[in-house]
């Protein structure tokens, strides 16, 4: 593919999966054990400006679950930045 600058760009894909589990601290009234699925998903864009230089865009989204609300969140992320090749 061709990006706007007139180089090379690339598409990646990802995403993920993980599980966590731990147990309430004696102090809290929370009875039971904290059990977490945490999933992203990200694209990464890459532009190439020119033979060592490119411009780097990603876009990723953090879902996490838990049994207890206050450690459930859902986070969007965008990240931009140059890349250098020597």
């Amino acid at each position: 593919m061709t990006s706007a600058f007139g180089g090379q760009r690339s598409i990646q894909l990802s995403y993920g999966c993980g599980w966590a589990g731990a147990r309430s601290l004696p102090e809290r009234r929370s009875a039971g054990k904290r059990a977490d699925r945490r999933w992203r998903f990200g694209i990464t864009q890459n532009f190439q400006v020119s033979d060592n230089i490119s411009l780097i865009v990603q876009l990723q989204r953090d879902i996490v679950s838990s049994n207890l609300p206050l450690y459930a969140y859902t986070s969007n992320s965008v990240l931009i930045g140059p890349q250098i090749r020597f």
